[in-house]
């Protein structure tokens, strides 16, 4: 299953964007698609995400702006998500997550190199069931790691 997510334009920026030189939102401004193929369908999620550099305000603690896909069970309880995050001061991550969202745990991995700004990166999350309910998450085709979100999952604090 190829399930590819709508490209936005890429935005200038050496590695801590363009200060658009009014307040910051306080609240989560969240933009993308969702389909919900039915029960048993997809094994997997794929996406051209573009790298950009966005502005985040370094006034403001525990914010970011990132770019992911992400792969749900029917019951969006079980997920799995790969992609890239940047803080203030242009630090950026690829970075894989799978959890629970109804007990709120979850397990992080981080990985290098994080794709250049301005460039464009080919990102999958694919379910194996027949390998211990495994997610395999891709960059480029390449493996970059593998997570069982029903295992080893830590709290999420804050």
């Amino acid at each position: 299953m190829q399930h590819l997510i709508p490209n936005t334009a890429l935005a200038a920026g050496g590695g801590d964007g363009c200060n658009p030189g009014r307040p910051s939102y306080l609240a989560r401004n969240d933009d993308g698609e969702y389909r919900n193929l039915g029960v048993g369908v997809p094994d997997g999620v794929m996406a051209s995400e573009k790298n950009y550099s966005p502005w985040v305000d370094p006034s403001l603690p525990k914010v970011f702006g990132a770019a992911w896909v992400m792969l749900a069970d029917s019951t969006s309880t079980l997920y799995a998500q790969l992609g890239w995050i940047e803080y203030a001061g242009g630090v950026r991550r690829l970075f894989s997550e799978a959890g629970n969202a109804t007990t709120g745990n979850f397990n992080i991995q981080y990985y290098n190199p994080t794709p250049a700004i301005n460039s464009v990166t080919t990102v999958e999350v694919s379910y194996q069931p027949n390998n211990n309910d495994r997610y395999d998450y891709y960059v480029n085709g390449t493996i970059y790691g593998a997570q069982r979100p029903s295992r080893e999952l830590h709290t999420r604090v804050g």
